[in-house]
């Protein structure tokens, strides 16, 4: 129970900028994290927090934003979920994460690199 608390916190808290001092912002705690955001976070010197489109945004969709850095985002899924497992306490289920979990298509494994034709 104490993990799970601590995860909603450190989610929802926001380093403010050249300071050792974090805030949580009600409205900006509503945005989930996703591993293919359509938003950015920032934090500017008097405290204010940003939110700011990373890629255009459809009408009716979510907002999101990522709790990990962009190194961790180039990672695989396992290693995105071993990332936000420890630090946020939580198991990724984004569609960018359940795509990888996916199988490959029939017959498109065949054509996936590192795999031999038949011949």
């Amino acid at each position: 129970r104490v993990l799970a608390l601590m995860g909603r916190y450190l989610s929802n808290a926001h380093e403010l900028a050249a300071t050792d001092a974090v805030g949580v912002f009600p409205l900006a705690s509503m945005i989930n994290h996703d591993c293919a955001p359509n938003c950015e976070l920032a934090v500017d010197a008097s405290g204010v927090l940003y939110v700011r489109g990373a890629r255009a945004v459809a009408a009716g969709e979510e907002l999101s934003y990522s709790y990990i850095d962009a190194a961790d985002l180039r990672k695989t899924a396992a290693a995105r979920r071993r990332v936000l497992s420890r630090a946020f306490h939580f198991r990724c289920a984004c569609a960018r994460c359940r795509a990888e979990d996916a199988p490959p298509a029939p017959g498109l494994a065949r054509a996936l690199p590192g795999r031999k034709r038949k011949r």
